[in-house]
């Protein structure tokens, strides 16, 4: 991750327009992720009483191994591809 960071920032730092553009893009990636996704899964999974016992069964376990998780990495390859 660190390597990718450091050639893109080579790759970018010649045109300033595409250099900011690229930092936008990583600044509201990180934020996105770390003020609204990530907390909202924190407080859902851990603060509704009936999500617990849920998350304990094997058919959510399923679900989300088979449903979810391939679900939100499509959504995410669909974001990135419109995005940049």
């Amino acid at each position: 991750m660190v390597l990718t960071l450091i050639y893109q920032m080579k790759f970018f730092a010649f045109n300033n327009d595409l250099f900011r553009m690229w930092l936008e893009g990583v600044a509201t990636s990180l934020g996105l992720s770390w003020f609204v996704s990530l907390p909202t899964i924190i407080i859902f999974r851990n603060n509704v009483k009936f999500t617990k016992k849920i998350m304990k069964t094997k058919r959510y376990q399923i679900f989300e191994k088979y449903v979810g998780i391939p679900l939100m990495n499509f959504i995410n390859r669909v974001y990135r591809a419109i995005a940049f």
